[in-house]
């Protein structure tokens, strides 16, 4: 980081590194492709399982009355949002893509100890971040996963964090179904704030202070089609078709 003055360790960094090959032995195994293992870079299904052992050995064991929950630290002065987040501070993006990258493993190996270690990730998104984990829960609004959590801050609810949190979590389902009540929570969440992020020409990155840049605009229609086609929801398809509208229209002609 620029403003940093050595390297520092990013849990979401580590897991997307090796993204692009856990997607796809999760994608495989999801289609119930068989033998798929086989006809793939032994040198990239290795590197996939020893990013897996790091964030295991890097992970932060915590426990909350009977509930064994993993987290997965930041752990320099962040600033944000006009204020500085002093570590540890955490990241419910990097709990989901840090469990795709531990269910790749379990795929890879067969090894029941990375299923347990996705689990117990995922086992994170049951703790508010008042009390040091990532979700802000709401009676009436579901699970939202924050992507910067940190006690006594400002929550910005950055939406692309959520439902990368989100997609992590729908990984998950495919292993254990014990996970349903969070994720739906979490959709629920999803689909009550989805009209703050719609400025009528543009999505929001956040609800405090940021514009998406195209980037950002982008991903935003990509998991919205994504998970709103993977679980039949007409509100997230709404706004991914309309999002798509404004992309391709110039603003300001509607």
């Amino acid at each position: 980081y620029s403003f940093t003055d050595e390297p520092q360790i990013s849990p979401v960094s580590v897991a997307q590194s090796v993204k692009r090959q856990a997607d796809y032995v999760l994608d495989l195994h999801e289609a119930g492709k068989e033998g798929f293992l086989e006809q793939l870079d032994a040198n990239e299904l290795l590197r996939v399982v020893q990013v897996a052992d790091f964030l295991i050995g890097y992970a932060e064991k915590n426990q909350n009355n009977n509930l064994s929950y993993w987290l997965y630290p930041y752990r320099f002065n962040y600033p944000s949002y006009d204020e500085v987040l002093t570590p540890p501070w955490y990241s419910g993006m990097a709990q989901g893509q840090v469990i795709e990258t531990l269910l790749a493993a379990f795929v890879i190996t067969r090894d029941e100890s990375y299923l347990s270690a996705a689990q117990l990730s995922a086992n994170a998104f049951y703790i508010p971040v008042d009390d040091g984990g990532v979700t802000i829960f709401s009676a009436d609004q579901g699970a939202w996963f924050e992507e910067y959590a940190k006690q006594n801050t400002t929550h910005p609810q950055v939406l692309n964090g959520h439902n990368f949190a989100l997609l992590g979590l729908q990984r998950l389902l495919h292993f254990d179904c014990s996970y349903r009540d969070i994720y739906d929570q979490g959709i629920l969440a999803l689909e009550s704030f989805l009209p703050r992020f719609d400025v009528g020409v543009w999505s929001r990155y956040d609800l405090l202070k940021y514009m998406a840049n195209p980037k950002y605009h982008r991903i935003h229609i990509e998991q919205l089609n994504k998970l709103g086609g993977d679980n039949n929801n007409d509100v997230l398809m709404k706004y991914a078709r309309k999002f798509t509208m404004q992309k391709v229209v110039p603003i300001g002609a509607i």
